[in-house]
């Protein structure tokens, strides 16, 4: 008759016999934890390592671009954790990590002096920020104004000093048939005496335009005068005429009357 309590031991026996662990398998499933142990430490200094990074690049934004430090647990047949039991093993494979973002270097932002702005990390992407230069004045203009140069006084024009006019020439009636040179301006007097022997006409120039006539005069004495002045480059004539003092008588005399000419220059 069959024992509900011999079952029972019989359960247990063979239940021990399928969980005992020989000590080849334990050495095993030591060596493969001690490997997942150290793993998960590497990952662990990656991550330290990776957030100094991000915050040496957010506190100095001129320094060198920081690297990019991607960290992630192998997926090779020796990243599997076990589940073990009494007498059983079996392994479940770990996930591979995600990808750490890639950092971008800052870039610079255009300005006076260059400043550089750094990027800021939104879910996973760079955004860089850009900070506008301040408006730049331009520099008023600088007015030099010279004194004054003081130096001699301009040297001043002295009034041109008139012409001198030469003084008159004389002329009587002993110079009748000469030639005279006048200058503009210059005066020609004439001269002429009666001395009983008939009267003089009154005295004339050939061209008044040259020689104009200034103060001619006959007297009763039979004498005659005048004055004549150069006016203009040219030639001219003063004449005379002395009718014999018997050509008034009667009955009048045949003796021819006198002439007197004198040629002028003016020039």
């Amino acid at each position: 008759m069959n024992d509900p309590l011999d079952a029972r031991l019989r359960r247990a026996f063979r239940q021990a016999d399928r969980f005992a662990v020989d000590a080849p398998s334990a050495a095993v499933l030591l060596d493969r934890r001690r490997r997942r142990r150290t793993r998960r430490a590497a990952a662990a200094s990656a991550v330290l390592v990776l957030a100094t990074v991000v915050a040496l690049a957010v506190v100095s934004p001129g320094g060198e671009p920081a690297e990019t430090v991607a960290a992630g647990a192998g997926t090779g047949p020796d990243d599997e954790t076990e589940t073990e039991a009494v007498g059983t093993t079996s392994t479940v494979a770990t996930p591979p990590l995600s990808p750490l973002p890639t950092l971008t270097p800052p870039r610079p932002v255009g300005g006076p002096a260059g400043s550089v702005v750094p990027p800021t990390t939104v879910g996973g992407g760079a955004v860089t920020t850009s900070v506008p230069a301040p408006p730049t004045s331009a520099a008023p203009p600088i007015t030099v104004v010279s004194p004054p140069t003081v130096g001699p006084p301009p040297p001043t024009t002295a009034p041109a000093a008139p012409p001198v006019v030469p003084p008159p020439a004389m002329v009587t009636s002993a110079d009748a048939g000469r030639t005279y040179r006048l200058t503009p301006g210059q005066q020609l007097q004439v001269e002429l005496t009666g001395n009983g022997q008939g009267s003089w006409s009154g005295l004339s120039s050939s061209d008044a335009a040259v020689l104009a006539p200034t103060d001619v005069a006959r007297r009763g004495d039979g004498s005659a005068g005048g004055t004549f002045t150069a006016a203009a480059p040219g030639q001219a004539t003063v004449t005379a005429v002395q009718s014999p003092a018997c050509g008034q008588a009667t009955p009048p005399c045949l003796a021819p009357a006198r002439l007197f000419e004198v040629t002028v220059l003016v020039g």
